[in-house]
This record gives structure tokens, sequence and C-alpha cells, in this order.
């Protein structure tokens, strides 16, 4: 609390009567009296409210006046406490479970005087303050697939499948597969030359003039590309998105 301490001042007032002076003595509180005499026989007026001159009675950072009858104090500011400076300084709420509620899902976040809470990456805040699974496959921007591939979303994240007909290769590109090379015997009819194409292969009748049967791979070999790490990604990270404000309490 500040002022750490409190002055206390004597004041000598001479009451006037009809038949003699009498002196009083008055103790009265406040940095300077907290209440005003005026005029030659003395008057007690109501109380001087210090809050009214910050100038004079000033608070520091952080904190308020409290007006208390002939004198007042400082308290520090929701989200503030008091050190033994008599300086307020930053209640962590984050630190005290007890002072802060996130929903599942997020993290709580300290900040000056209070606190938000941050949905974890992959999630979003919705309408009713809920994290909400982001889903990267709906939005290009938000997923890293190469082309042949298809991006599959999950909780938090995504990944990347490689098209039928195609491979990923040490560089994370999904590559063609020559099924005419890798394929045993018994991919095309006999008297067919296997003519690989993107993403499957072709049976072609060698005679001349004749029209060649093409035959689309089927399911040839189904390739998983590896999981991308949703950091790959940009997770919202503005307080627009994904920020909580904290129960009016705190």
């Amino acid at each position: 609390m500040w002022p750490p301490t409190r002055v206390q001042q004597t004041v000598r007032v001479t009451i006037q009567t009809a038949a003699t002076s009498v002196g009083v003595t008055m103790a009265i509180n406040g940095a300077q009296t907290g209440f005003v005499k005026v005029g030659g026989a003395a008057e007690i007026l109501p109380n001087n409210d210090e809050c009214d001159d910050p100038v004079t009675y000033p608070c520091l950072t952080n904190s308020v006046c409290k007006n208390t009858d002939g004198s007042y104090f400082c308290e520090c500011v929701d989200g503030y406490q008091e050190d033994t400076n008599g300086t307020c300084h930053d209640i962590d709420e984050c630190k005290v479970p007890l002072l802060y509620e996130c929903p599942a899902l997020s993290n709580c976040n300290n900040t000056a005087g209070g606190y938000t809470c941050l949905c974890v990456d992959g999630y979003y805040k919705n309408v009713d303050n809920v994290c909400q699974d982001i889903n990267e496959c709906g939005d290009p921007s938000r997923h890293t697939c190469p082309a042949n591939s298809e991006c599959s979303n999950t909780y938090g994240s995504y990944f990347c499948e490689c098209l039928t007909g195609y491979r990923v290769d040490v560089s994370g590109v999904c590559q063609d597969i020559d099924e005419c090379v890798e394929t045993s015997d018994g991919l095309c009819p006999n008297d067919t030359v296997c003519s690989n194409t993107d993403g499957g292969f072709s049976c072609n009748i060698p005679q001349k003039n004749d029209v060649s049967s093409t035959k689309r791979a089927t399911v040839v070999s189904i390739a998983r590309c590896p999981v991308i790490p949703n950091k790959l990604f940009d997770a919202p990270t503005s307080l627009a998105q994904s920020t909580f404000s904290p129960p009016s309490a705190y």
C-alpha cells in the first residue's frame, strides 16, 4: 500500500464560547491535514479528498488513489500486486492455474495486467471460443503438398499422399512409376507392347495400321509421402484468430 506510512499531525485550535476561550487539541491524519480549518474561530470542514489533487498526492504507476477520512492510500489496479518496495508489478496469471481459465487445446499467454488464451498449432478460435481444427487441405496456402499428390487433413495437421501411379522420391516429389519396367510379365496381354504414361501405362499392338489398345493402370502402387510437419504451413499467429479474452473478473 502506498504511501507506506501515514503521517499523524496534531493541530491546536481555539473554540470561542460566550464566557471564555477553550483550547482543543485535534489529531488529523493525512499528508497535510486531511481536514481544512478556516476563519478566526476554528471550523472543521468535511474531509479533504486528496485524490482530487494527484500532483500533491501522487500514486505510482499501475495504481489508483483511494480517499479515506483524513488521508488517502494508493492501491494497485487489477492484474498487478504491490511488492516490498511499494511498486505495483504485473501478476503472471499463467503461473497460477486458479487465476486463469483457458479452453482445451490452448495455452495461457501472460499480458500486462491480464492474459490471453492462444490455440495450439493447427487450431483456431471459433465463434464459441473453442479451439477448432484447421482444415489445411481446404486452403492451398496452408499446405505444401507437391504436384501429383493429395492432401489429407488430420487433427491439428495434415499429410500428403502420392496419387496412384506415382511414388515419392528422396526430395519429397511424387514421381511417375514406370510400370512397364517395374512390373513382372503379365501386365499386358500377349503380342502387345507396354508403354509407360504419366500415372499409368498402355498396352499397344505393334502391327501396322492397327489401333493401339490403351489400358489405364488400376491400383498398381499406392505410395505415401512422408508426413509433413505442420510447421511447414503458416499456422495462425495473430490474436484475432486464436486469442480469447479472459473473464471480466481478471
